[in-house]
């Protein structure tokens, strides 16, 4: 068995939060990483490992995160 992926903190310093969901007509979950600064993936993962990888990866390339517009 694998070990757990750690998320890395986001670059304002919180540690981000897993986020799932299942559009209509999918059979399995989707996953991706998000913060509560509102910065997150930009696409969603088919598992949680994955989503992990991907944003460690945008994290530590200093690639494009998306921040969403809150309020």
């Amino acid at each position: 068995m694998s070990q757990p992926l750690d998320i890395v903190l986001c670059a304002c310093g919180r540690t981000p939060r897993m986020e799932t969901d299942r559009p209509a007509g999918r059979l399995g979950d989707l996953h991706r990483v998000a913060c509560a600064c509102g910065m997150e993936a930009h696409r969603w993962s088919v598992s949680a490992a994955s989503a992990v990888r991907l944003w460690n990866s945008i994290i530590t390339t200093g690639d494009t995160l998306v921040r969403l517009a809150t309020g």
